[in-house]
């Protein structure tokens, strides 16, 4: 079972059996950013990199190095450590670079977009965005497509360019299915509830209110689940209800999610709750 994985991971870790050891310390990381724990994910990824500095030099050394950086960043996503998780996805590029694995190219490039994103170097952002969108056109990868687009559709709404980001998103709906939210390779929250929180937020730029509570109430239902996914999008139904002039609302749907985040140790969104202010447009 999953337990096992666990174990296993730390028995081999601990009796220097390296080459069993990697392999189910990625597992068990995985299977860490799936439950949430986030500094039980951090803690194993520093223990399969001392791992996989006693391997020799090989194309699966790479490729695991590398899925290891690509797993501990969403880890890395609710705790704020943009400009680390930036860093990190650079060491995860140099090493792609020999490796020459169109996906994890992608997937990467990806990642880094969101990072540079997030910590405003927007052109760069847009620049890793749209490599891994030629690259998901040309291998044809639908979850790659999907977060391709996305990402350049939340650089296009950082920037202003409200329209071009809806008609971006829009392109993404193509791009869904069960498997995109069920299997969530490389995303903190549901995909899909992601792309709604954005479109709505959109959506309230430009002033269409009753199209942004339509895709809030839809990506509400699809976040019941998961935590992180129901932040995501409240704190921009909390946005909604204030431009609606529903003040008491708003900040009775901070409140109860800053708490939740408090107890998890979200940072990035406690802040934004406790100040009352919204994602940086």
């Amino acid at each position: 079972g999953e337990l096992d994985i666990d174990r296993l991971a730390d028995h081999a870790f601990m009796a220097g059996l390296w080459e069993k050891a990697a392999p189910y310390q990625l597992r068990s990381c995985r299977r860490a950013v799936r439950r949430g724990a986030n500094q039980d994910a951090i803690g194993i990824y520093h223990r399969g990199l001392e791992t996989l500095s006693h391997w020799p030099a090989s194309a699966a050394k790479i490729k695991t190095e590398i899925d290891f950086r690509l797993t501990v960043v969403i880890a890395l996503e609710p705790l704020g450590k943009h400009r680390l998780i930036a860093d990190v996805l650079r060491e995860a590029r140099e090493l792609d670079d020999s490796s020459n694995d169109p996906i994890r190219n992608a997937a990467i490039n990806c990642q880094l977009a969101l990072a540079l994103w997030r910590i405003g170097e927007h052109d760069h952002a847009m620049e890793a965005a749209q490599a891994a969108r030629s690259i998901a056109d040309r291998i044809g990868d639908p979850a790659l497509k999907f977060a391709s687009l996305f990402i350049i559709g939340i650089v296009l709404r950082e920037t202003g360019a409200y329209r071009e980001s809806i008609a971006m998103h829009e392109q993404c709906f193509a791009f869904e299915s069960p498997e995109l939210d069920a299997k969530r390779a490389g995303w903190a929250a549901y995909p899909t509830v992601m792309l709604r929180t954005f479109l709505t937020d959109s959506l309230i730029e430009i002033g269409e209110f009753e199209r942004a509570e339509i895709v809030a109430n839809e990506a509400v239902r699809r976040a019941e689940d998961h935590f992180y996914s129901r932040v995501n999008i409240s704190h921009v139904v909390a946005r909604l209800r204030s431009a609606q002039g529903r003040h008491v609302e708003a900040l009775s749907i901070l409140r109860e999610y800053w708490q939740g985040c408090l107890e998890r140790g979200i940072v990035v969104l406690v802040s934004l709750s406790r100040a009352g202010r919204w994602p940086r447009r």
